[in-house]
């Protein structure tokens, strides 16, 4: 079985024994690499077999952002490098390097973070004055500083892919993985971590193979033995610097294409209010953290606070806008952090996306719509509608009725407290 030598660097999964030095926010060499030397890696208790490390290349320094560069979202795409075939692997690197430069945002401040995955063979044998003697033969001392030399060996290689994202000012870390099989091991580590976004190149020849479903290829592997656990990702294929459409390649089975169909969804409801559409609206778009005091006690014991960030603390009605919503759901304490997205004062019409906290770890996506319309020939009566649109990670992950439920109670707490 694959073991994940690094996955991503999250502070509450280091043990207290590791630490990591951070290198500069500028294109690095070699010799910038050596001069930080060991306290490049992230270190584990020991240096057995499967011991744990990692090399973190910030190539932005977030500390010195100005207020208006404050990141709000974070897209992470992982690439498969392998040493042996440099050219498809820099083609897939090159190819998303130019998705961050092709798709700036003015409003939703975007960083770009690609995880460089190198997988590489078991180390079996070190070498010793004897000549190549089994691991479990030698010195744990023989064994630390031959894994050390391998890692400086591997840094180097991995220079130029380094290099690439720091001229690109592309945040970028390398994550190894220790394995005899390098698909097995990617899938493994999109089980197990939060790949979202996995980017592997190919060539021609590879191409051709996969189309009539042969080849031993990593990307063929990966597309033929990808599973419902993987179903999360979204798995991208370059070849000379192009996406390939994958469904065009092996075609879309009946069973693959229900899955996919299954993971998108969308619960909507519509409301009776009393009140004018524009006042109502203008509570969700101006005012949303005043809501847990317009709502009765029953209710805010379930939504017991609403924040704004950054330069809106004190007001909304902006697109960029960041809004965090603390709720409870299942007598546990959950967050969804949402961004605004688009906003239509005409329509009174409002869209959230979701961008971090405890509903990305079952979806994939999700937005929250909402639509105030006043009743035709009464402005003192209106109709809210609400929808909220969603991508599961997988099959398993119910719908989202139990929030739909909140938001009514909600809704209708609101209108009672504005006519009253």
């Amino acid at each position: 079985m694959a073991m994940v030598l690094s996955q991503q660097l999250d502070h509450h999964h280091q043990s207290s024994a590791a630490r990591i030095h951070r290198m500069p926010a500028v294109p690095l060499s070699l010799a910038a690499i050596q001069e930080f030397g060991e306290d490049c890696y992230l270190y584990s208790d020991s240096d057995d077999e499967g011991s744990l490390f990692s090399i973190d290349f910030n190539c932005i320094n977030h500390k010195n952002m100005k207020p208006d560069q404050i990141v709000q979202e974070e897209k992470v795409y992982h690439v498969a490098v392998d040493l042996m075939k440099s050219e498809t692997s820099m083609d897939a690197l090159l190819w998303t390097l130019s998705q961050a430069v092709a798709h700036p945002s003015s409003n939703i401040k975007t960083l770009y973070h690609v995880k460089l995955v190198h997988v590489f063979p078991p180390v079996h044998f070190i070498p010793s004055p004897l000549g190549m003697l089994p691991r479990s033969k030698v010195s744990p001392k023989m064994v630390k500083n031959y894994l050390a030399q391998e890692r400086d060996r591997r840094t180097k290689l991995l220079e130029k892919y380094v290099a690439a994202c720091s001229t690109a000012k592309i945040k970028v870390d390398v994550m190894f993985i220790e394995s005899g099989t390098t698909a097995k091991a990617i899938l493994d580590l999109i089980s197990t971590g939060n790949v979202k976004i996995l980017v592997v190149g190919t060539t021609k020849s590879s191409l051709r193979k996969l189309r009539s479903r042969k080849g031993t290829g990593v990307a063929n592997q990966i597309l033929r033995n990808a599973s419902p656990e993987t179903s999360c990702c979204d798995i991208k294929i370059i070849c000379k610097g192009k996406e390939l459409v994958i469904d065009q390649i092996i075609g879309s089975p009946s069973s693959r294409s229900t899955r996919m169909a299954n993971k998108f969804g969308k619960v909507e409801t519509h409301i009776d209010i009393k009140g004018a559409a524009e006042r109502f609206y203008d509570v969700f778009l101006n005012r949303p953290h005043h809501i847990p005091n317009m709502i009765t006690s029953q209710t805010r014991a379930k939504l017991p606070s609403v924040d704004l960030h950054g330069d809106d603390h004190q007001s909304g009605g902006a697109v960029g806008t960041l809004v965090s919503w603390n709720y409870i759901q299942d007598g546990k304490a959950k967050v969804a952090k949402e961004i605004i997205e688009a906003i239509d004062k005409e329509n009174n019409l409002l869209t959230w996306k979701v961008i971090g906290g405890d509903l990305l770890e079952h979806y994939k996506s999700f937005k929250f719509i909402l639509q105030v319309t006043s009743r035709s020939g009464d402005q003192a009566s209106s109709v809210v509608h609400w929808i909220l649109e969603y991508e599961k990670v997988n099959d398993n992950v119910p719908d989202p009725h139990a929030l739909l439920q909140l938001v009514i109670e909600i809704n209708k707490d609101i209108d009672a407290h504005l006519n009253t």
